[in-house]
C-alpha cells in the first residue's frame, strides 16, 4: 500500500514510521520541517501524564505509556524524565475519582505532603492536592528526532519544506497535490495542524477548529528544581491556572488562557511580552522559589469543541486534527492508531471517542477559556 502523511508532527511523523515498519511504501511530507516552528510540535519539553478528569483519556494515557516505554527502548536512550504530576485545586477531585475507578495509582495530600514535594509552591491548605507518580517532563525535541531516525531507517521518504495544496480522494485511491509535485496514494493521513482547515474544509472532513497561539515561560530554577514534579495550579478564574513542569532549561510555566487571535499563514507566533509579564508576577506569588523569567517560546494548538483529538476515516482519507494542547503526551500510541486505520482495521475501541461524528463536535468554540468551562460542564 502506498500511502502520503501530511504533517510531521507529533500525530503524523509517528504513523509514518509505524507504516514503514507494516512494510508500507509512505512518503512524509511537511510544510515547515520537522519540529520547525511555527509547527504545534516545536519546543524542547512537554508533559506525560495519567492524571485526567475523563476516563477516556486516561484509559488512553495508560496505553500510551507503554507506548513510550516500547518507543524508548527502540531509541535507546531517555525521552521521559519520570517527576509525578501535583495537581492542586478542586477540580483534583475529579482528577483522583477518574484515577480510582481505573486503578490507577495516586496519592492525596495535605498542605505538608505537598510541601515535602514541591517546597517552592506557596501554601494553599484549603485546596485538594493529587499526586500521581507516573507523569514526567517528555524531551520534545529529542523525541521528534528519535521518530524522525526511525521513520527514516524504516523507509519513509521525508520531504519537509514542500507544502500540501489539494488534496483529491477517488474511486480507487487519492492524489495529493503540492507546490512540488502530485503524488497517488491508495491513502492520505492528514495530520496538518492548525492549516487542517485548508485542506479538509473543502472535503468536509473537518469539524470547527480554532487554531490559538499557545505561550510558555522559563524561570531561572534553583539547583534541584529539576526534580520537582509538574503541576497543574486549578484556580477559580480559568485565565487564572497554571501548568508546569521542570526542564533542562529551568522551570516552565504556561497558563490555561489561551485566547489571542492567531493567523496560521502569519508565520511563527511572537513572544506576547504582556503574558510574559503577568505569569511572571503569578509564578512570584505561587512560587516564588523558582527564580524570575528567563525567556519565553511560542507554538499553535488547535482546539476542537470538547478538547478531544478528530481521529477517523473517510474513504482513502484519515484525520488527525484536533490536538488541544494534549497530542504530544500520546504520541507512540497516536501513530499505531492512525496507522490502524490507514490499514483499514478493526477500529479500536479506543477511537469511538474520537470520531468525527460524536455529539458536540460540530459546536463553535472561542477560545481555550470557553473549552475549559465546556468540559467542566459537561462533568
Amino acid at each position: 500500500m502506498r500511502v502520503v502523511v501530511v504533517g510531521l508532527g507529533v500525530m503524523g511523523l509517528p504513523t509514518a514510521r509505524v507504516l514503514a515498519e507494516r512494510g508500507h511504501d509512505v512518503v512524509g511530507i511537511d510544510r515547515h520541517g520537522v519540529g520547525a516552528r511555527p509547527g504545534s510540535s516545536s519546543g524542547g519539553s512537554r508533559v506525560f501524564r495519567l492524571s485526567h478528569t475523563d476516563a477516556g483519556m486516561a484509559r488512553l494515557a495508560v496505553r500510551a505509556h507503554a507506548a513510550w516505554q516500547r518507543l524508548q527502548e527502540r531509541a535507546g536512550e531517555e525521552l521521559i524524565l519520570v517527576r509525578g504530576l501535583l495537581e492542586r485545586g478542586a477540580p483534583a477531585l475529579d482528577t483522583a475519582r477518574v484515577l480510582e475507578a481505573e486503578g490507577i495509582p495516586f496519592r492525596s495530600l495535605d498542605a505538608d505532603g505537598v510541601a515535602a514535594i514541591f517546597p517552592e509552591l506557596t501554601p494553599r491548605p484549603d485546596a485538594p492536592a493529587v499526586f500521581q507518580e507516573t507523569a514526567g517532563t517528555i524531551l520534545a525535541d529529542r523525541t521528534l528526532a528519535a521518530e524522525l531516525a526511525l521513520a527514516r531507517a524504516a523507509g519513509v521518504d521525508v520531504a519537509e519544506g514542500e507544502r500540501v495544496a489539494a488534496i483529491e480522494p477517488g474511486a480507487s485511491g487519492v492524489r495529493v497535490a503540492t507546490d512540488r509535485r502530485t503524488l497517488d496514494a491508495d491513502v492520505a493521513v492528514v495530520c496538518a495542524g492548525p492549516w487542517a482547515t485548508e485542506l479538509l474544509g473543502p472535503l468536509g472532513l473537518v469539524p470547527p477548529l480554532l487554531g490559538v497561539p499557545a505561550q510558555v515561560t522559563y524561570f531561572a530554577s534553583q539547583p534541584g528544581a529539576i526534580d520537582r514534579p509538574c503541576v497543574v495550579e486549578w484556580h477559580p478564574a480559568v485565565e487564572d491556572c497554571m501548568y508546569g513542569m521542570p526542564t533542562p532549561r529551568g522551570y516552565k510555566f504556561g497558563l490555561l488562557d489561551w485566547s489571542r487571535p492567531w493567523d496560521p499563514e502569519g508565520g511563527a507566533i511572537p513572544v506576547d511580552e504582556d503574558e510574559q509579564a503577568r505569569l511572571g508576577e503569578m509564578v512570584a506569588r505561587a512560587a516564588p522559589g523558582l527564580g524570575a523569567p528567563t525567556g519565553s517560546e511560542t507554538c499553535p494548538v488547535t482546539l476542537s469543541a470538547d478538547g478531544k483529538f478528530v481521529l477517523d476515516r473517510r474513504g482513502p482519507v484519515v484525520v488527525g486534527a484536533g490536538c488541544s494542547g494534549q497530542a504530544f503526551k500520546f504520541t507512540p500510541l497516536l501513530g499505531e492508531l492512525l496507522a490502524d486505520l490507514a490499514e483499514d482495521r478493526a477500529r479500536d475501541p479506543l477511537l469511538e471517542q474520537f470520531r468525527l461524528d460524536r455529539p458536540g463536535l460540530d459546536r463553535p468554540i472561542g477560545s481555550m477559556r470557553d473549552l475549559v468551562l465546556y468540559a467542566t460542564q459537561e462533568g
